[in-house]
């Protein structure tokens, strides 16, 4: 049994949603209300098309929906032409008029949703008052889903939770910011059903064949035309692009291998960067670093970024940087969370900014105080760091002597025994020769 992804609709019902055959709703029995698994059967009675089993335990509650096979989710709506998904639209509105209940609460977002062949829709889910979440009716929050719910079928080009949370700050059409600002149910199903009015009256003024004979007369319309223009386009293309782009990543190359690196970087001057091949790429971006004003140790740090198998952002971070693109430089930096190279970007961000004549000395300050601030902060980690590898270094060193000084004394007490060892050896033989001397005398 798979878990939904639906983060959105869990929140709002505080369960767990599964997807096996149907859906299953997963509710802990100890963060409910409900008291009685009785309160609950008034489920079965909303949207019956849609058969549910109620499973109530000491420690959960489970509701399984079993959804006929016709029916689809509501991602199939972005599938269907402008008028079906307006229609669509309408008919929730209207089922959403028209379904509501004391009992039951309504939680409208695209994962609670299904749909018959019909696009009518129906709801997987409803809130039982002090029985099941959602307990209260929260009309201002009901509203906003509906609008998100009908801006997503009709333009989906931005998610439910974007439409419903951030829509005063997303680039819309026309109708999408008529639909998310509607004031009322009312409002909204009216300027629905306008649209779709005007729709049909537009629909009437064009003529339909069958699909299979307009395929048929757009081939022979546009067959010739087909066959000539590709190659008309790659003609002129080529003669005003490819030949003299190719032109100049050859002579970069040799100019690469003569370590003519200004040349290089003068050849390409004008190439988009992003559209060069892995091998070129690497050699302006070479190019413009050994041009780069680096300590010797930052050269043998940062030179280990650039090789033939680096990644590719690597490159073009080198190449932003050498054309004064210091923005994209340090955009891509931050995403290699490389921190020198977010300081060098910002290094020469701050001297882009100084030296920019267009701009007032207070313009300036305005701009360089947040780099200054971010390049202070990198530069405090970095001293961080240095101290904590060499506090790490100092207690290396300590325990490394201190273990040297165990190991001598530990010798110098070996050392001890074996002389002592000795000296006894001695005198057992010292004692053994004078006992024998003495039997002898006897």
């Amino acid at each position: 049994m798979e878990e939904v992804k639906s983060s959105y609709l869990d929140k709002r019902i505080e369960a767990a949603v599964l997807r096996d055959d149907g859906y299953v709703f997963v509710f802990q029995r100890a963060r409910l209300k409900v008291k009685n698994e009785l309160e609950l059967q008034v489920l079965k009675d909303a949207d019956d098309v849609l058969q549910k089993e109620i499973e109530v335990n000491d420690e959960e509650v489970r509701i399984s929906v079993q959804v006929p096979e016709t029916f689809v989710g509501f991602s199939e709506i972005k599938k269907k032409n402008e008028l079906s998904r307006w229609l669509f639209s309408y008919q929730l509105i209207k089922k959403v008029q028209s379904g509501r209940s004391p009992r039951l609460h309504m939680v409208i977002c695209p994962e609670n949703i299904v749909l018959d062949s019909s696009l009518t829709p129906y709801f997987l889910h409803y809130g039982v008052r002090e029985s099941l979440p959602p307990y209260e009716k929260n009309p201002e929050l009901f509203l906003q889903e509906l609008k998100a719910a009908v801006a997503e079928s009709i333009d989906g080009q931005y998610t439910f939770e974007q439409y419903l949370s951030y829509h005063q700050t997303l680039k819309l059409s026309t109708s999408v910011k008529r639909i998310l600002t509607a004031g009322s149910l009312d409002d909204l199903a009216d300027f629905v059903q306008s649209h779709i009015t005007e729709l049909e009256k537009k629909e009437r003024t064009v003529i339909h064949i069958p699909q299979k004979k307009w395929k048929r007369n757009r081939y022979f319309l546009f067959g010739g035309l087909i066959l000539l223009v590709p190659a008309l386009v790659y003609t002129l293309y080529s003669l005003l692009f490819l030949q003299p782009r190719e032109a100049a990543y050859v002579n970069s190359g040799k100019a690469f291998l003569q370590e003519k690196y200004s040349e290089v970087i003068d050849t390409l001057e004008n190439e988009n960067a992003d559209k060069m091949p892995d091998v070129v790429q690497y050699e302006l971006a070479y190019a413009y670093f050994v041009n780069e004003d680096l300590s010797d140790d930052q050269r043998k740090v940062l030179e280990n970024t650039l090789n033939l198998q680096s990644d590719k952002k690597y490159f073009l971070y080198w190449i932003y940087l050498g054309r004064g693109e210091n923005e994209k430089a340090i955009d891509i930096a931050r995403s290699l969370r490389y921190q020198d190279l977010i300081m060098l970007g910002l290094i020469h961000y701050q001297a882009e900014i100084q030296s920019d004549d267009s701009l007032t000395g207070k313009e300036k300050e305005e701009k360089l105080k947040p780099i200054t601030a971010e390049f202070d902060e990198y530069k405090r980690q970095k001293e961080a760091e240095k101290a904590e590898k060499q506090k790490e270094l100092d207690k290396e060193l300590e325990l490394q002597k201190q273990q040297e000084e165990a190991m001598k004394q530990q010798a110098e007490k070996q050392k001890r025994e074996q002389a002592a060892a000795q000296a006894a050896a001695r005198k057992n033989k010292t004692d053994s020769k004078s006992k024998e001397a003495a039997k002898s005398t006897k």
